[in-house]
């Protein structure tokens, strides 16, 4: 299992050009799909170059102070709130789903959310 820090830190940094998403399809493609190591600041070079990452520096993952102290910022967050593993969804700040879920999960919060919302 490699350590993912790394990956964090460039979904982080894709941030500044709205393609976090797309980098986190990558990752998961890359580690799920692929079995790369998305621990490897040269694997991970190859998924910003791929997703139009414009001027990702080589030494983003070794002194990018500010893009690593966000990361273990988000980090100890998500641990204050009992978050231990991914994937994990908030909804409305108010309900939690851990791990893989049924599609009628996220429907019924979904509706509950809506109800709420309409009341």
């Amino acid at each position: 299992m490699p350590n993912s820090f790394y990956s964090h830190m460039l979904i982080e940094y894709s941030k500044v050009e709205n393609l976090q998403n797309k980098i986190s399809e990558a990752l998961f493609d890359a580690f799920f799909i692929q079995g790369k190591n998305i621990g490897e600041p040269i694997v991970l070079n190859k998924i910003a170059e791929s997703c139009n990452i414009k001027n990702l520096s080589k030494d983003l993952f070794l002194s990018n102070k500010e893009i690593s102290k966000n990361v273990q910022l988000s980090d100890e967050t998500s641990r204050s709130k009992g978050i231990n593993g991914v994937p994990f969804f908030i909804i409305n700040d108010k309900y939690a789903v851990s791990g893989a879920q049924e599609s009628e999960v996220f429907k019924k919060i979904f509706e509950t959310s809506l109800m709420e919302k309409n009341t």
